[in-house]
């Protein structure tokens, strides 16, 4: 007998790690474009002409990786909310603290307010919409589909 489908906030909630997966998995693209592209989008943002070092291509190019990374991580989580939901909680605190403190080091950079705050918006709302259905989750009954165990004390022995 096939598993029944999750709960509407198990559901949305992995959706919404997809989709968000998905978009940061884009990352992988500046990671392995031209440097001249790296530089051309770089001035056609507004943030004039990109470093010649080689240290700032290292850097635009590591951050991309990471990025990726992230993404997929967020692919990988969403296969299973309920059983990772310390660590989707986890990833969306960490993020919203993360863009908090990007809005201080980007300043402190020099980077523009448009730049910064957008990232921390973005940050925020998903980190936000994500901590709000992980509390949706873990209010759920769990489903009896598959023997996938609610969380780690399922694990230790009773008696």
């Amino acid at each position: 007998m096939p598993a029944p489908p999750p709960p509407d906030a198990e559901r949305h909630l992995a959706s919404l790690l997809r989709a968000t997966g998905a978009f940061v998995l884009l990352a992988i693209v500046p990671l392995w474009m031209p440097g001249a592209w790296i530089a051309a989008t770089h001035r056609w943002l507004g943030l004039g002409e990109f470093p010649a070092a080689p240290i700032a291509e290292y850097l635009a190019r590591s951050v991309s990786a990471l990025c990726a990374f992230y993404g997929g991580l967020l692919v990988c989580l969403s296969t299973d909310v309920r059983r990772y939901l310390p660590l989707v909680r986890y990833q969306a605190l960490a993020i919203m603290a993360l863009t908090l403190g990007g809005v201080v080091v980007g300043r402190w950079a020099g980077m523009p307010w448009w730049f910064v705050g957008s990232d921390a918006v973005a940050g925020w709302i998903c980190g936000g919409l994500t901590l709000a259905l992980a509390g949706r989750v873990d209010a759920q009954p769990t489903p009896a589909h598959g023997g996938t165990a609610p969380g780690p004390a399922s694990d230790r022995p009773r008696g």
